[in-house]
């Protein structure tokens, strides 16, 4: 896997939440963070949700800690951004204390839709290249994230972002497990309602996030 093929891209989160076993619909955004990744930090990224406690990261190979460091630092730089609270508060109303869920997974979509333009890359080539390299170090994760690993590739969970379909069964079924009234199950609607102005938060958005980059791996 050449590193020259992995392209910078945006934002990203905070909660994930675990599917069942027989359960194949999606979980959270992943893809924006593996866009963001490049081969040395990738498996760490996307375990970082499913490391806690600083002796457990200390304890990590070099690279997959400082891919979970990676992964802490593009969740805070992302809560923490005004275009991003701006497009929180744009939803805020309809899903509360989930608001930041729902665009987390919404930006990702919109990542998904026009991968190319962004990345200059076929999102599926990208997703079977993601897949690869999480297999070949899926023993070093944490249990629970080897069996997410196992699901998202078993359904091509980041080829899903892509489609309404997958969109809209990902809401309904984080929805299905959260412990209060999310509205989450009518994420799709809300969010297709305002389409143009959160399209047009991403396209801000995007540019501040390689800027981040480039100045975090220098």
């Amino acid at each position: 896997m050449s590193s020259q093929n992995w392209l910078p891209f945006g934002p990203k989160p905070r909660i994930w939440i675990l599917v069942s076993d027989r359960d194949n619909n999606k979980f959270m955004n992943y893809l924006a963070h593996f866009v963001l990744s490049d081969e040395d930090t990738l498996v760490g990224n996307f375990a970082g949700d499913f490391v806690k406690g600083k002796k457990t990261l200390e304890a990590l190979p070099e690279d997959f800690r400082r891919g979970v460091i990676w992964h802490r630092a593009i969740d805070d730089f992302t809560d923490s951004h005004p275009v991003f609270i701006q497009s929180v508060k744009r939803v805020r109303a309809e899903f509360g204390h989930y608001a930041g869920v729902a665009v987390d997974l919404y930006y990702d979509y919109l990542l998904a839709t026009d991968f190319v333009k962004w990345t200059g890359e076929d999102l599926s080539d990208f997703s079977q290249r993601c897949y690869s390299a999480l297999s070949l170090e899926m023993a070093t994760m944490p249990e629970k994230a080897q069996f997410v690993c196992e699901r998202m590739i078993q359904y091509d969970w980041l080829a899903s972002y892509a489609t309404d379909k997958g969109l809209d069964r990902s809401f309904k079924g984080i929805a299905s497990r959260t412990k209060f009234d999310s509205g989450l199950e009518n994420g799709f609607t809300v969010l297709q309602d305002n389409e143009k102005e959160l399209r047009a938060d991403f396209a801000q958005f995007f540019p501040r996030i390689l800027e981040f980059k480039k100045d975090y791996f220098k």
